[in-house]
């Protein structure tokens, strides 16, 4: 994982933050309707939609599907996606003296701890070959650490 100054947008996922790279997201649009995949045994995957000429899988990461109906379209090594996280933060500089001094975990997923404001950030090597919902072990892993 290279470590230089950067802006990240900061989203709320499962019971934590992730921070995505704004060079991997192609938009942030109002989600307007979803169109459902047959045969879909995947809990995450809501379906499919039309996010201003991308059609995307839309992946939830909201706890309850409850909340906004923002979507994030981000390229990834699998093709574009469209993520529903539980609220958007805003954007986060996060400088590369931060992020040497944050903990690198190699497995199962490629990925960076981080504390900033008072908040546990990961920021995930979305260059590598797993999905965004693959995350969720490293939130519950988390949270079962804090208890």
């Amino acid at each position: 994982m290279e470590f230089k100054d950067s802006f990240y947008l900061l989203a709320q996922m499962f019971n934590g933050y992730l921070a995505i790279s704004l060079n991997n997201i192609l938009g942030i649009f109002k989600l307007e309707s979803i169109t459902p995949i047959p045969n879909n045994k995947n809990k995450y995957i809501l379906g499919i939609t039309n996010a201003k000429g991308h059609i995307v899988p839309v992946i939830d990461m909201r706890i309850e599907n409850e909340g906004p109906q923002i979507l994030v379209v981000m390229e990834t090594p699998q093709g574009k996606k469209g993520v529903i996280f539980k609220k958007l933060e805003g954007v986060i500089h996060l400088l590369k003296e931060e992020m040497e001094k944050g903990k690198f975990i190699e497995a199962p997923f490629s990925h960076l701890e981080i504390e900033k404001n008072s908040k546990k950030i990961i920021l995930a090597d979305l260059t590598k070959n797993y999905e965004i919902y693959d995350l969720e072990t490293v939130f519950e892993s988390e949270s079962a650490k804090a208890s």
